[in-house]
């Protein structure tokens, strides 16, 4: 889409000295804020996360070559589990089966302080697939005599928030899977962006260890154009072999997690609507009403689809097929499942990759981003803030952050920059 010249947003253009300061200011930022989350881990080092628990005794159970759904998981729980908090149910897909497995060998404590290393080597690491990976055209600061500066500066600004904001610190507090999650969404829009499918495929891949993400970006790649649907198809026999092995120890094995999830939904109040995003939770917000995981499932598939096919025919034929095309797509697609699908807080992580879409924003798109960026930065904290204290619930910045996602998906399909030979700048 075309637009007037206007100001957007992007690193400072500078002379060459100037450059080397504020790349080194940036240096400075990234490794003092990279600094303090590695020290907040170190604080929950003795004390194995509550959701870790679930992976690791999967892991054990998956280990013996029988099926964690079921009873078997509750029984395992109490026999393997003697301090802490015991899960009862296992809710995850098969596919998580590989990830659990590595676990596996370790006691609680040692697979913990595993988690905890990996997460923390996750966070640099998709800081630096974008800021390394994505084409110029898509980030900021192309217009720096020192290009490898301007994505130095990338790297450490965009390290910096993302060891800052909420989700990342809960999210290893917790001990979830929502870091590896972000790295995926990294890997998949930088390998679309760079003509890298490979990357793209892992990444992808990674996305479906959470269905409610995973097949709503599927479902718009599919749509996007031949490539997309290519790399969709490839990713979905991916996930396809990794279940191989959990159906042959138990061929109900996706049957199983099917109703484990239906179990797990309402059984403890993380799963109520007031804990969880997007559609379900801002409609119990307004109305009193819960439409339940799967209308606001279907209502996320809906709204992804819809808008996939809008851009795809915003989008000259030429380009179509092209990467950067299904970058796009893949980008608005996150903003879709972050404003629309059941969520949780820590899974908010997906802000570092659609938080780029500021790049090549103007006028009342860059503002409209820029506020949605914000809300989703410390929503809990500006919640209870707004709250003067009051009684806290559980995940109190769930509202401010859903509604945060809805204004960058807004300001994303608003018109944006562009350059010569490439289309809408949403990587």
């Amino acid at each position: 889409m075309e637009g007037a010249h206007s100001v957007t947003l992007g690193l400072p253009g500078r002379s060459g000295r100037s450059e080397r300061l504020f790349a080194a200011l940036c240096l400075w930022l990234g490794l003092v804020a990279f600094g303090l989350v590695a020290l907040m881990t170190l604080e929950r080092w003795r004390e194995p996360g509550f959701d870790f628990r679930y992976f690791w005794l999967a892991g054990q159970i998956w280990a013996e070559g029988i099926s964690p759904y079921g009873s078997t998981f509750t029984d395992a729980g109490a026999r393997l589990i003697v301090e802490g908090h015991v899960p009862l149910i296992w809710p995850y897909p098969p596919n998580l089966w590989l990830p659990t497995l590595l676990l596996a060998p370790f006691d609680l404590l040692t697979g913990w302080h595993l988690w905890l290393c990996l997460n923390l080597a996750a966070l640099p690491a998709a800081s630096a697939i974008l800021a390394l990976g994505l084409p110029s055209g898509r980030m900021p600061g192309n217009g720096w005599q020192s290009p490898r500066l301007a994505r130095l500066c990338l790297f450490c600004l965009h390290l910096a928030l993302m060891a800052t904001i909420e989700t990342i610190q809960l999210s290893l507090y917790v001990g979830q899977i929502s870091v590896f999650i972000y790295l995926g969404a990294a890997l998949l829009v930088s390998g679309l962006a760079a003509g890298r499918g490979g990357r793209a495929v892992a990444g992808l891949a990674i996305l479906c260890l959470k269905p409610q993400i995973g097949a709503v970006v599927v479902l718009a790649l599919m749509i996007s154009g031949r490539g997309g649907l290519r790399l969709a198809v490839r990713a979905v026999a991916v996930c396809v072999l990794l279940t191989i092995p959990p159906t042959l120890a138990k061929p109900s094995a996706l049957l199983d997690w099917l109703h484990s999830v239906g179990s797990y939904d309402g059984a403890a109040s993380a799963n109520l609507p007031l804990a969880m995003s997007g559609i379900r939770h801002l409609v119990w917000a307004s109305a009193g009403l819960d439409i339940g995981n799967l209308a606001a499932m279907a209502t996320t598939l809906v709204v992804g689809a819809g808008l996939a096919l809008h851009l795809r025919r915003s989008i000259r034929a030429e380009e179509a097929d092209s990467g950067l095309a299904a970058a796009d797509q893949a980008v608005i697609a996150l903003l879709v499942v972050l404003a629309f699908a059941p969520l949780h807080i820590y899974d908010f992580t997906l802000f570092g990759v659609v938080v780029l879409t500021l790049a090549g924003s103007r006028g009342i798109g860059l503002t409209l981003g820029l506020l949605g960026a914000a809300l989703c930065l410390r929503p809990s904290d500006l919640q209870i803030w707004l709250e003067n204290g009051g009684p806290v619930a559980l995940f109190p910045g769930t509202t401010l952050a859903t509604w945060g996602a809805l204004f960058m998906l807004a300001a994303a399909l608003m018109p944006r920059r562009r350059t010569a030979g490439r289309g809408r700048s949403g990587g």
